[in-house]
């Protein structure tokens, strides 16, 4: 297994080099990344295959710098032998790297809890603490609401118990959530 950090600047010419071409989804994101100065990510090999990538973007929400973890992708042959989570944890470690790397790191969840478990043990693995919007927990807590607007300035600290126990919740509702993650 081979990982290889993508962004903007970098000079890779691994996509022309595989034996095999990259799926669709795959290749979009690694031009999408190519393509915006704040976008970057882990792409990850195995054999000369491209099997997955994290896809990360520095940017603000009201004023507040964060990194957003975009998108976790590996394909599905590859699933359940803990690459997600190292995926993830080089995508951290990479961050943290940065000087003025953002103390706030932000991924959205939609109904996979598989996701949430292996990103809440790389953060939990790397000391990290876990934060929801309130005004986001409230809604989920109480069933009403939906529609609620999100505030980055109003966020709650949660355990990781309970980011489960809001994921279970969701998977009923099929609702899209933000957790943070800072130190």
């Amino acid at each position: 297994m081979k990982y290889f950090y993508v962004s903007h600047k970098t000079k890779d010419t691994f996509i022309k080099e595989l034996k095999e071409k990259p799926n669709y989804h795959i290749l979009s994101t690694y031009k999408i990344i190519k393509k915006n100065n704040n976008h970057w990510g882990i792409f990850l090999f195995d054999n000369g295959k491209l099997i997955g990538y994290t896809h990360a973007e520095y940017t603000k929400e009201s004023k507040i710098n964060i990194l957003y973890i975009i998108h976790v992708y590996l394909d599905e042959e590859y699933r359940g032998k803990n690459l997600c989570n190292e995926l993830i944890k080089r995508t951290i470690i990479k961050h943290a790297q940065n000087k003025d790397k953002p103390n706030l790191i932000k991924i959205t969840y939609a109904g996979g809890i598989r996701m949430l478990k292996c990103s809440l043990r790389t953060f939990k693995e790397l000391d990290y603490k876990i934060k929801i919007y309130q005004n986001q927990y409230e809604m989920i807590m109480s069933n009403i609401n939906f529609d609620t607007e999100e505030d980055i300035k109003k966020l709650k600290n949660i355990s990781y118990k309970k980011a489960i126990e809001i994921e279970e919740k969701n998977k009923k509702y099929d609702i899209w959530y933000s957790l943070f993650f800072y130190k």
